[in-house]
């Protein structure tokens, strides 16, 4: 940045951002600068309700821009990076789901509000209208943002702060990680395996989680690249929620 950092913020270095914000570190602390999306309104705020359930402390932010001071996350390593097995993965993200039952929704943005722009609208209307009661949602919960913490534990990043029906947090996760195997059959059964087991612990209806993953996933305006697994999981989505 040719100005200024916030909060006199002096970096030893930049590190890789996301979509939506850009990150310094300098020693055991990071800087977090969002730059469009809900990182900038609700995300903040959410960063600071995960404090002390599954996400770093914050030392500064700042309500106008959205700016966070942060722990740094050591080693930081991406949860599809630990070793694990798929279904150990998936009991990481289960409990961090069990920890966030209750936090407030003041200041969260509306589902409805997030998926305003979806091409599907019908079928948004159709969740929407259908939706259990909201609760707090990170919104953007999946394998890259999920960090491998001290002493074996995992700690997790960039919240968007969402507040609506509790399926739509398995959205991020049922179409991470991008790597997966592509071959035959593969694709779909493991996204069976995983949408029985959010079935099971949490009560989530199979078909609203991967109608929800569709809707994060399809758009004309910005479609996933050719011959990808998330070009592969659209169309698998597309026939299984729409028929198509």
């Amino acid at each position: 940045m040719d100005s200024p950092l916030p909060f006199g913020f002096e970096p030893d270095e930049e590190l890789a951002g996301g979509y939506c914000s850009r990150v310094w570190a300098m020693g055991d602390r990071v800087l977090k600068v969002p730059w469009r999306g809900e990182e900038l309104d609700s995300g903040w705020q959410a960063a600071l309700a995960l404090q002390g359930r599954g996400g770093p402390s914050v030392h500064h932010h700042d309500p106008t821009t959205g700016a966070l001071v942060m722990d740094r996350i050591v080693p930081g390593a991406p949860l599809h990076q630990s070793g694990l097995s798929e279904e150990g993965m998936d009991e990481i993200f289960a409990g961090f789901v069990s920890q966030w039952s209750g936090l407030p929704l003041e200041g969260m943005t509306p589902l409805a509000t997030y998926t305003a722009e979806t091409p599907h609208r019908a079928l948004r209307d159709e969740l929407l209208a259908n939706s259990p009661p909201p609760v707090f949602l990170h919104g953007d919960l999946h394998h890259e943002n999920i960090l491998a913490g001290p002493g074996g534990s995992h700690l997790v990043i960039d919240p968007k702060g969402l507040a609506g029906d509790p399926a739509f947090e398995a959205a991020a996760w049922l179409r991470n990680p991008r790597d997966q195997s592509r071959e035959s059959g593969e694709i779909e059964a493991r996204l069976e395996r995983r949408t029985q087991f959010l079935q099971a612990r949490f009560g989530w209806d199979p078909w609203r989680m991967e109608a929800w993953t569709l809707l994060t996933l399809d758009d004309p305006a910005d479609p996933p690249d050719p011959d990808t697994f998330w070009d592969d999981l659209t169309q698998l989505l597309r026939r299984r929620v729409l028929g198509a």
